[in-house]
């Protein structure tokens, strides 16, 4: 039984074509297995798994090769949770008659694959003001700053010490205030709530994957109107 099955994890060519790099979650991951017998003596069950720790995903099938046999599988499977994870090598196992002797081989190398939360189209969702006032014509104070300045005039009664642009003011000899436009004025901050102990629910169907998802599509809704956003 010994030799039987060291005979039997012999002569082996394995290859996997592994498809999936960058995913969604519920995407699905998707490779290809092939194994070729390359002796005479035929191999009646091999168990083959493509090794992972990509939680709720197994690829695992038993064959049978002939004399030169040859077998190819592809498998898909989905994605069940976001991370970034390996996948292989590819483990060959077989045991003896008697169930006595197991012996494992592992072939072809790893590969990483990163899933992505699931993202959604939010429609109707109202977005924050993306325009703040800037000084109108009259010159008027005004508190709200936006991040750039867009020119520069003559110092007014009430300007800030802020508001002060030096480089013109050194240059022309007279005291030179910054003019701010109407710019983007607004960011979007996400807070996402990932404390282990108030977490239910496994894998996609868990508390943290939903609200990481709905954080994703929020982000992905502001980004896409070019509105400041960032994630806590």
């Amino acid at each position: 039984g010994f030799i039987w099955n060291w005979v039997n994890l012999r002569g082996l060519e394995v290859s996997v074509d592994r498809r999936s790099k960058r995913i969604y979650v519920g995407d699905d991951v998707e490779e290809r297995i092939s194994i070729r017998n390359v002796n005479n003596i035929p191999k009646p069950v091999l168990e083959i798994e493509d090794l992972t720790d990509m939680p709720g995903f197994s690829n695992t099938m038993a064959v049978s090769l002939s004399s030169k046999g040859f077998k190819s599988r592809r498998s898909t499977a989905p994605a069940r949770k976001r991370g970034i994870y390996k996948l292989g090598p590819v483990e060959v196992s077989n045991t003896d008659t008697f169930g006595l002797f197991l012996r494992k081989r592992n072939f072809c190398g790893t590969d990483s694959l990163i899933v992505y939360p699931r993202t959604h189209n939010i429609s109707g969702f109202t977005l924050p003001s993306t325009h703040a006032a800037a000084e109108d014509t009259a010159r008027q104070r005004s508190h709200d700053l936006t991040p750039h300045a867009a020119s520069v005039r003559e110092y007014a009664v009430g300007d800030s010490i802020s508001r002060i642009h030096w480089n013109s003011t050194a240059r022309l000899g007279k005291l030179m205030s910054k003019e701010f436009d109407l710019e983007m004025s607004t960011d979007a901050w996400i807070l996402v709530d990932l404390h282990r102990e108030v977490q239910a629910g496994n894998l996609e169907e868990s508390t943290d994957e939903y609200g990481v998802s709905i954080a994703a599509s929020l982000a992905r809704k502001y980004l896409d109107v070019h509105l400041p956003a960032g994630l806590i």
